[in-house]
């Protein structure tokens, strides 16, 4: 089982999905706020890649790379993630520049968020997001993250958005 919205697929990567990950990780613009940076090479997308499955390999989640429905081309990634030295569960996405500004990253992060909860029984979904990243933020807040601290992550100032599982009511 995998998320789902309107105009995205979601699937787990895999080693075809080099070339197309690498037109997001080698683009400085795409890639400017991620702890991983930028891809210099196909090299180094692979090892970006291998991360990417190896996660899923052994957590049993991961990120899910994006294709659009009417269309067999990769366009980024969104998942749900373990991330050094936190216990909750991190989202995160990105997308390739030629697909910003159509809302696919609050589509892709609102149906990972709902996999989560559903799916996955989680209580809390945070992102760890670097304090300049405008975007990034208005994404999670538009998914209903709120502002829930700020913290050193990585060598770096972070802020982290968080979002709780709604109690049902028995």
């Amino acid at each position: 089982m995998t998320p789902d919205s309107e105009h995205l697929i979601f699937r787990q990567p895999q080693p075809g999905d080099l070339l197309d990950l690498h037109s997001c990780f080698s683009d400085a613009e795409t890639a400017r706020y991620w702890l991983n940076g930028f891809s210099n090479n196909l090299k180094d997308t692979d090892e970006k890649l291998t991360l990417m499955m190896g996660h899923w390999t052994k957590y049993g989640i991961g990120d899910w790379v994006l294709t659009e429905k009417d269309k067999n081309r990769v366009i980024g990634f969104c998942g749900l993630h373990f991330i050094k030295d936190m216990k909750e569960i991190n989202i995160g996405y990105m997308l390739h520049r030629s697909k910003w500004g159509l809302g696919y990253g609050h589509e892709s992060a609102t149906a990972a968020i709902r996999y989560g909860f559903e799916c996955l029984a989680l209580k809390q979904i945070v992102a760890v997001i670097q304090p300049g990243n405008i975007p990034s933020k208005r994404v999670a807040e538009k998914s209903g993250l709120t502002f829930w601290k700020e913290i050193q992550w990585q060598g770096s100032d972070r802020v982290v958005y968080s979002i709780l599982a709604k109690v049902s009511e028995a």
